[in-house]
């Protein structure tokens, strides 16, 4: 018969427990505030080392990025990029991982990504612009985090992937940012 090491086996309870702990850890990632949500979120789901292009401005994102030690490739305004490193050293996190691109076609020097985050942007055709570069971008089974899917121009974006069969919603943090991850490489053009 084979011994089984108690130290390392969970217990009974903690098998049975276990669903329900993570059920409830998302349902306060669905209803709390957006960036202790998006935090825990962003704990379990990238690893430091992973690569991560943000297109749009969102400054407590791209510092809740670089706390886990994941390249950071914003594509945002210079002013944008300031704000994020101000706001890091006032945080005391280093933003050494932080490479900044004015447009989107001087980011394709940063190869392919592990997760790619689209802040909320006015207009649906800009969004979709940013989608279309990102989804490129993003390696398969990496995550698309669309910030904004409670907007008009999000819920567009958000219903249009829920229904393809490429992408897979994984979860909805604070009603605002939809999780997708993708399933498919997409066809070529």
């Amino acid at each position: 018969m084979a011994v089984l090491d108690a130290f390392h086996t969970p217990s009974l309870f903690d098998r049975l427990t276990a669903p329900l702990k993570r059920f409830q850890r998302n349902v306060r990632r669905r209803h709390g505030p957006l960036d202790a949500a998006l935090a825990d979120f962003l704990g379990d789901a990238v690893r430091p080392g992973d690569k991560v292009l943000q297109i749009g401005a969102n400054d407590r994102a791209a510092l809740t990025f670089l706390d886990r030690g994941v390249f950071h490739f914003l594509i945002a305004q210079a002013a944008n990029a300031e704000a994020v490193e101000s706001l890091c050293q006032a945080e005391g996190i280093s933003a050494d991982r932080l490479r900044v691109f004015t447009s989107v076609a001087a980011s394709e020097s940063a190869g392919k990504v592990d997760a790619v985050y689209l802040a909320p942007t006015p207009g649906f055709a800009a969004l979709a612009a940013h989608f279309r570069h990102a989804a490129q971008r993003l390696k398969t089974g990496g995550l698309l985090l669309l910030d904004g899917a409670d907007t008009v121009e999000g819920g567009k974006l958000y219903d249009a992937l829920h229904a393809d069969l490429g992408w897979r919603l994984d979860e909805l943090i604070s009603g605002k940012v939809a999780v997708f991850r993708k399933t498919a490489a997409l066809a070529a053009a």
